[in-house]
């Protein structure tokens, strides 16, 4: 449904499969934003939602998310995501809580694998 409504409205898109950090960050660094399936009990949690890192709900629940970027910090790699499933939350500042949240690459990676091993590749 994803692809035929980014189609529909004429998006240029591709599936990718096997995914990997690697293939993620090239597509990152193109300038492309990347669809992905996954299996949110993969995700840490964090209990301080402020901190815009890890999962914002202690639960599973496989859905959609957008990567849009990729970090480095303390040598750990880090996704970009804007994820829609805010639960109506929302961050101090008002913005989604599922907006420009924190994913360690190595969880979304293995949450991605299990859940459809596929990506949808919108290019810029």
């Amino acid at each position: 449904q994803i692809a035929s409504c980014l189609k529909e409205n004429n998006i240029n898109i591709r599936f990718l499969y096997d995914v990997t950090e690697e293939k993620l960050k090239n597509e990152l660094t193109a300038g492309n934003i990347i669809i992905v399936g996954m299996d949110m009990g993969y995700i840490s949690y964090n209990i301080i939602n402020e901190e815009r890192v890890g999962k914002y709900f202690d639960g599973d629940s496989f859905h959609y998310i957008t990567i849009k970027g990729y970090k480095v910090v303390d040598d750990k790699l880090y996704f970009e995501t804007y994820d829609p499933f805010s639960l109506n939350h929302r961050y101090m500042d008002g913005t989604p809580i599922g907006k420009d949240r924190y994913y360690l690459a190595k969880e979304l990676v293995k949450a991605t694998v299990f859940y459809s091993d596929w990506m949808v590749v919108v290019d810029k």
